[in-house]
C-alpha cells in the first residue's frame, strides 16, 4: 500500500536520529549509511524499531525504558521493582512487555496527556503500549496488521 501511492520501504536501515519542528512534525530522519549519515525527508514517517525486544525501545537503569529515534514518551512502569510479576511463569503479564508508545486510533504517539506528540509519524507493530505480544502470539499480526492500516493512511 505505501509503494502504491509513492512511499519507499527502507529496510534494514538503522534510523539513529530525527529532527522535528517546535510543533511537533517530522522534517527528516537520519540513518546510518556506510560511514556517514544519510537523511531521509518525507511527509508521513512510521516508527518500526521493534519495540523492547527489538532495539527501538532500550532500558537503562538510570533512565527507564525509552523510545530511541523521537524520544516518544513510553508508557512503563517508572519503578524497575514493577517490571515483573514475583513469579516468573504468572498468570498475569509481566508489565515491562506491556510497555510501548500509546497511540490514537490513527496510531499516532500520544504524550502523557493524551495529546498527539508527533503530527506526522505513526506506530505500529510492538513499539504499541498495552499488548502482551509474547504471551498472547499475537507479536506477527500486531505488526502486519497496524503496518497494514499505517500503509493505507500514509
Amino acid at each position: 500500500a505505501i509503494q502504491e501511492k509513492g512511499g519507499r520501504i527502507y529496510d534494514g536501515m538503522l534510523v539513529t536520529a530525527a529532527e522535528l519542528t517546535p510543533e511537533g512534525k517530522v522534517i527528516r530522519v537520519w540513518s546510518e549509511a556506510a560511514a556517514r549519515r544519510k537523511p531521509h525527508q518525507a511527509e508521513q514517517f512510521i516508527l518500526a524499531s521493534g519495540g523492547l525486544l527489538g532495539g527501538g525501545l532500550t532500558a537503562t537503569y538510570s533512565n527507564g525504558i525509552q523510545e530511541q529515534v523521537f524520544d516518544l514518551p513510553v508508557n512503563a512502569p517508572k519503578d524497575r521493582n514493577l517490571w515483573f510479576e514475583r513469579q516468573f511463569l504468572s498468570d498475569q503479564a509481566h508489565p515491562i512487555y506491556l510497555s510501548g508508545i500509546q497511540v490514537d486510533r490513527d496510531l499516532r504517539p500520544l504524550d502523557e496527556n493524551a495529546q498527539i506528540c508527533v503530527q506526522n509519524l505513526l506506530v505500529i507493530g510492538s513499539n504499541l503500549a498495552g499488548g502482551d505480544f509474547l504471551r498472547q502470539r499475537s507479536q506477527d499480526g500486531v505488526a502486519l496488521l497496524s503496518g497494514y492500516l499505517a500503509g493505507e493512511q500514509v
